[in-house]
């Protein structure tokens, strides 16, 4: 365990594992430490094992599953139940929510949410890195989509981006490799939406297509270098310090027998999610770093924010002389928009909104004729401000010595006024939906089924952002372009808990791009093999 490696890696999601595959091959000896388990193959099959029977409620399920449902219905009821598992129980880690109420999502394995995201990957544009929406230049991105445009295309060609290039020029910058068309539903919708000037902006979503499993793609290929060694089970706790205070390593705490160790390397990663990669840092105190490291500028944790999110969950049923065909059909929730092809809306133009509403919002979606449901999710643009933060009682610790997370959080006028917007169009959108042919009318309450809110859930789009913002200066941000620690260079930040300001977009393209970016910036390897900070 004293063994000095050249990086580590703190989480193992989607970023942190584009993080590994550029380190190793560029040649470095990484290290990369995960508090959630390894998940098997058989895990992501559509096809029963051992690990759906384990206590006596898994197996009174999976027995009333087999006897209710067909063979199919038995098979994805069970791989939808595995899928809900990946998500943590609040009591393992528990926080308390101030103001508003905040759904923080977490996830149990290696791969995090990477294994339940929904797949959706629109690029980012000028237009969000400039956030000239919000109208101040502290909102501003420190860079320029350029700079990242490359490494879109390396992402959506590793992950197999599926598409079409659309007549409003929606993302047609990206590399689609697969063809992808909308489903004879979602078609139909399109065609009777083109009545609607508000929402005649209906595109093909742009999805990643790669198969599921236990690494990712990115994971696997920095396997394969044998430079990677992967600590499960295992919190990090805090950043160690070198006796001039620079950061030199982590410290360590093993989930099952609760061993702590000290783990050293010249390079530090975090990409353990934007919110748990506050609290890492804010707990990594020293004498010359009292608040915490990366927080000299008085600003970790502080400006975390979250899409305005609207969603509605419909179940249905389709007339059966037009769901036949469609029987055969396999739901994989860890591969999702295969039976259904899926839309995404651009933004209404200013005409159809109201004037004094600040900022934009798309409508993304799918009709699955296998699961008999429609879903549909909204996304605002959302001010970042100083007031909406995290902080740490530390007081109050967890059974690993992690000082609970305490999360203050509320909407203003404005993404309210944009949440009522979003219903608006939503529910439009829905009553065209009850009128098609081939769902079974509104008044058959007893067929269809509605799941909707009654008012903004904060961090509901599990696309929570900010805390650790990037700029220009130490004074108004924690880390620089390159997600490096103003406070020390070596620590890398490798999520969304550095992005200043977001659009109305999918945020995990992006911080995935960022990640690849931050991590080929922070090495160069000497003639001689040592390693130096650029």
């Amino acid at each position: 365990m004293s063994k000095e490696h050249d990086a580590i890696i703190v989480g193992l999601g989607l970023n942190g594992s584009w993080a590994a595959k550029e380190l190793t091959e560029s040649g470095l000896n990484v290290l990369a430490i995960d508090q959630g388990y390894l998940l098997e193959k058989s895990y992501f099959k559509n096809l029963p094992i051992a690990s759906d029977s384990p206590t006596m409620k898994d197996k009174f399920f999976s027995l009333k599953s087999k006897i209710f449902l067909n063979e199919k219905q038995h098979k994805n009821a069970l791989l939808f139940r595995r899928w809900k598992k990946l998500w943590q129980k609040f009591y393992i880690d528990p926080f308390i929510s101030k103001i508003e109420n905040f759904e923080w999502y977490r996830s149990n394995a290696i791969g995090g949410r990477g294994h339940v995201w929904g797949r959706v990957s629109p690029r980012f544009t000028n237009r969000e890195l400039e956030a000239k929406w919000l109208k101040k230049v502290d909102y501003k991105w420190p860079l320029k989509v350029e700079e990242i445009n490359k490494i879109y295309k390396e992402i959506e060609k590793i992950l197999i981006l599926g598409g079409q290039k659309n007549n409003n020029g929606f993302n047609n910058s990206a590399n689609y490799l697969r063809k992808r068309s909308l489903n004879i539903i979602e078609e139909e919708i399109k065609n009777k939406l083109v009545k609607h000037s508000y929402l005649n902006n209906f595109n093909v979503s742009p999805i990643l297509e790669y198969e599921p499993g236990p690494f990712s793609p990115m994971l696997e290929s920095a396997v394969k270098t044998k430079k990677l060694k992967i600590i499960n089970n295992t919190i990090v706790k805090n950043l160690e310090f070198s006796k001039d205070n620079f950061v030199n390593g982590v410290k360590i705490i093993n989930k099952k027998n609760f061993k702590e160790h000290t783990l050293n390397a010249k390079i530090i990663i975090l990409a353990a999610s934007p919110l748990q990669s506050v609290r890492i840092l804010r707990n990594s105190i020293s004498e010359f770093f009292p608040r915490g490291v990366g927080n000299s500028s008085n600003l970790l944790g502080k400006y975390i924010f979250d899409h305005v999110h609207c969603f509605r969950d419909i179940k249905f049923n389709f007339r059966k002389k037009n769901s036949i065909k469609y029987q055969n059909e396999i739901f994989n929730p860890f591969k999702p928009n295969t039976d259904s092809h899926g839309f995404f809306i651009l933004p209404p133009k200013k005409k159809y909104v109201k004037k004094n509403l600040n900022g934009k919002f798309s409508i993304q979606g799918y009709i699955s004729i296998n699961q008999k449901k429609f879903h549909l999710d909204s996304f605002g643009e959302m001010f970042p401000r100083k007031e909406n933060r995290i902080e740490f009682d530390f007081n109050n610790k967890n059974k690993f010595g992690l000082p609970k997370p305490v999360i203050y959080f509320k909407y203003n006028d404005n993404e309210k006024l944009m949440w009522d917007l979003q219903n608006e169009h939503i529910n439009k959108l829905v009553n065209i939906f009850y009128k098609l042919p081939y769902v079974k009318k509104k008044s058959d309450f007893n067929k269809i089924l509605t799941h909707k809110e009654k008012k903004p859930l904060a961090g509901s789009s599990s696309h929570e952002m900010g805390g650790a913002r990037m700029g220009t200066t130490n004074k108004n941000s924690v880390v620089n372009k390159d997600g490096r620690l103003w406070d020390s260079p070596n620590v890398i930040i490798c999520d969304a808990s550095i992005f200043p300001s977001a659009g109305y977009q999918n945020i995990t393209l992006t911080s995935m791009a960022l990640a690849v970016k931050n991590s080929r910036n922070i090495i160069k390897i000497k003639k001689n093999g040592k390693l130096t900070i650029i």
